[in-house]
């Protein structure tokens, strides 16, 4: 089963990891703000982001999730 007991309830990470956290969460935004452009968006699926986005929605924490999903939905749709 992909979704484990501890899977179903994300919180933030420990604190060591806050930095990459709030790195990925920012980084993750920015890049969703820029997948509303057809250029843009040809550039990621280009880039092999799509992959990596999509190991985000298993292991991300739900603040990664919404953006995540979001680029993935604006790559998957076609003008």
């Amino acid at each position: 089963n992909i979704i484990q007991p501890e899977n179903k309830k994300r919180g933030r990470p420990p604190p060591r990891d806050e930095e990459d956290f709030q790195l990925t969460c920012s980084a993750c935004k920015a890049l969703w703000s820029c997948s509303k452009n057809q250029k843009n968006i040809r550039a990621i699926r280009a880039a092999g982001a799509v992959p990596i986005l999509a190991s985000l929605l298993v292991r991300g924490t739900d603040d990664v999730i919404l953006p995540a999903m979001g680029i993935i939905q604006e790559c998957a749709s076609e003008v």
